[in-house]
């Protein structure tokens, strides 16, 4: 297995990356300075704090001091746990050359992270009794990339292993030349 695509395609995909994240921050600098109203690049606050509609009162918000927000409240179905990572980069941020980099690399994302090889993460994902689609899955849009993953508990192995999952979503993309082209 090759550790990585080409070194220009390499360079391609992480210009890419970098746009997406970027762009948004360029967007609405841009608007600061038209005179447009400035709203945070990045969203640090919550949906419900810029609306009148109220979470449910069974949920607790929260923020690590790291930034890292969370809420949490009893399970709709029992023992499970809802991991979510939100990545507020989608194909708004993108232009005419780049339409549809971010979609694929969301799916890039299922075919090799540093933890978990091509193959080895759904092979991993059902030996816990997740389904593929079902419990683990993904969405791109106009202004996210969402990853998500019911685990079947709450035990400390499943959140540590589920984490371990997130984190690699975050910064553990392969991008294997042999998956960029299957």
């Amino acid at each position: 297995m090759k550790p990585l695509f080409p070194p220009h395609l390499y360079r391609l995909v992480t210009a890419v990356l970098a746009v997406l994240i970027l762009a948004g921050c360029a967007i609405q600098n841009q608007q600061a300075s038209l005179g447009r109203d400035e709203q945070p690049c990045i969203s640090k606050g919550w949906p419900q704090d810029r609306s009148d509609l109220q979470p449910d009162p069974a949920l607790t918000f929260g923020v690590l001091d790291n930034g890292f927000r969370y809420d949490h409240g009893k399970p709709r179905t029992e023992d499970r746990v809802g991991l979510y990572l939100n990545i507020q980069a989608g194909s708004l941020h993108e232009n005419d050359e780049q339409r549809g980099y971010a979609h694929f690399l969301e799916h890039m994302l299922f075919n090799g992270t540093t933890h978990y090889p091509p193959g080895t993460l759904v092979e991993y994902f059902q030996s816990i009794g997740m389904s593929f689609g079902a419990d683990s899955n993904a969405h791109t849009a106009f202004d996210e990339t969402v990853y998500n993953l019911l685990l079947p508990d709450g035990t400390p192995e499943h959140l540590e292993k589920g984490l371990l999952v997130m984190a690699d979503y975050a910064r553990g993309a392969l991008l294997l030349e042999e998956e960029v082209n299957r």
